[in-house]
């Protein structure tokens, strides 16, 4: 095309249709006029307001346009299953073990209680219109590893304390320690056990929002209550856990203040040590600490078994002697008086009774024995005496001559050794009554011969 056919008028052109407004440049040269009713090798070039005959294109043309409506149809497809994702991605599923807060245009959704959703399915417009905060309500635990323990390398936290080089020194801001009431210093590793409870979970979401967060601030509050709970325990306490409960409580508190929504569980010591440079020191206090219960209780098994050996309800017997002596002391020593008498009568039923057992139950025996054989023994020897007197006074001399004889033959029977005194009174003697062992050895042989004897006969 030359620019003389480039710049052609409309008249020039062969009769331009002037409904059509004004005439167009096409970037290719041709023989008819612009008119309403033509034929055109451009495809896309279709009078304003007339259908496309496809067949009426060539090839080319007509793949373009297949290809265009079939993408229209595809676009048309995906944009109507993206709608349907979007309605349907507004289900969501709280799980047990956690809760969800439902919040519409940064509003929560309803009222009270329902403001919590519990598992199950629920339904919530997708972001940005809703959003949902979980809460887990299942125990979470958090280790204080570091806060009180010295600085170590990683990895060697749980290294053997004794493989550590004893002359370590305790370095202010670098090395974790607890400071106790006594005034020792300690380290310590530490972990809490804390939930959010459901009936907290709004509370919860409303200040902390999410668990990352909510470790920060248990860690906070842990560290404070563990840092109280030193100052007023001593190193015996410490060790003993003897009031890691108050520091739990002293915890709580601070969550319910700060209106958290969390609750703490239980706060347990996993491992401690004394300053290293120290350790020695301590443990030397903790053997000799050892040796003393020890023996302690050592003790007292002692004095259980020989209680136990002396009486199986010693204890009350035990009070029982108590109950005599104060009431003894109070009379000033009469033992007639009426609160010793009872006191006594109390003593005695504690002794005799048949459950005592023991050594104060053998005792008892024998003493009980002892007295009925004494009391039989004086019985008979009172009968004899009255028979012997009744005797006496019938015949006084038979009786005292058959008596006589009778002591006589006691005295002189068996082996006995005779001793003969000189008649002069003027002279002094001495009687050595230990007998001659020449004397008691002929009397032994004699007596063995006699046997011998016997035995023959």
């Amino acid at each position: 095309m030359t620019d003389e056919q480039n710049n052609l008028t409309p008249s020039e052109g062969g009769g331009g249709n002037e409904d059509l407004g004004q005439a167009h440049d096409h970037a290719h040269s041709h023989d008819h006029s612009h008119g309403l009713d033509h034929d055109c090798d451009d495809p896309l070039h279709i009078q304003s307001g007339a259908e496309l005959n496809v067949e009426e294109l060539d090839p080319a043309s007509r793949s373009l346009a297949d290809a265009l409506r079939v993408s229209f149809g595809v676009l048309t497809v995906v944009m109507v299953v993206m709608l349907v994702a979007f309605l349907f991605s507004g289900f969501f599923e709280v799980k047990e073990n956690e809760v969800a807060i439902r919040l519409h245009f940064g509003s929560v959704v309803g009222e009270g209680s329902d403001r919590v959703l519990t598992p199950g399915i629920h339904f919530a417009w997708p972001e940005p219109i809703d959003e949902v905060i979980r809460v887990p309500t299942k125990p979470l635990t958090l280790a204080l590893d570091r806060t009180f323990w010295f600085d170590v390398k990683e990895g060697e936290e749980l290294e053997d304390l004794e493989k550590l080089q004893a002359d370590r020194g305790l370095t202010p801001g670098r090395d974790g320690s607890l400071i106790l009431g006594d005034r020792n210093i300690v380290h310590a590793y530490w972990s809490v056990t804390f939930n959010i409870p459901r009936e907290s979970a709004f509370e919860f979401a409303e200040t902390v929002g999410d668990v990352e967060k909510a470790k920060v601030v248990v860690r906070t509050a842990v560290e404070r209550a563990l840092v109280h709970m030193a100052s007023v325990t001593n190193y015996d306490e410490f060790i003993r856990n003897a009031n890691v409960r108050l520091a739990e409580r002293y915890a709580q508190r601070l969550m319910r203040e700060e209106k958290t929504g969390i609750s703490i569980s239980t706060i347990n010591m996993n491992r401690y040590t004394e300053p290293i440079a120290a350790r020695e020191a301590f443990k030397a206090v903790a053997s000799a600490q050892q040796e003393r219960d020890q023996a302690i209780n050592a003790a007292k098994q002692e004095a259980e078994q020989l209680l136990g050996s002396a009486a199986k309800t010693y204890k009350e017997i035990y009070a029982a002697i108590g109950t005599y002596e104060r009431a003894l002391e109070a009379a000033g020593g009469d033992r007639n008086a009426t609160k010793v008498k009872e006191a006594e009568d109390v003593l005695n039923k504690a002794i005799e009774d048949e459950n005592a057992g023991g050594e104060v139950a053998r005792i008892v025996l024998e003493a009980t024995s002892h007295r009925d054989t004494v009391v039989q023994d004086l019985r008979s020897e009172a009968k004899s005496f009255e028979i012997a007197l009744e005797n006496y006074k019938k015949t006084p001399e038979i009786f005292m001559s058959r008596l006589l004889a009778k002591h006589r033959a006691a005295v002189l029977g068996g082996d006995v050794m005779v001793f003969y005194l000189p008649r002069d009174p003027g002279k002094r003697f001495q009687l050595i009554f230990n007998p001659d062992p020449k004397i008691m050895d002929e009397l032994i042989r004699q007596k063995q011969d006699r046997e011998i004897k016997g035995g023959k006969k």
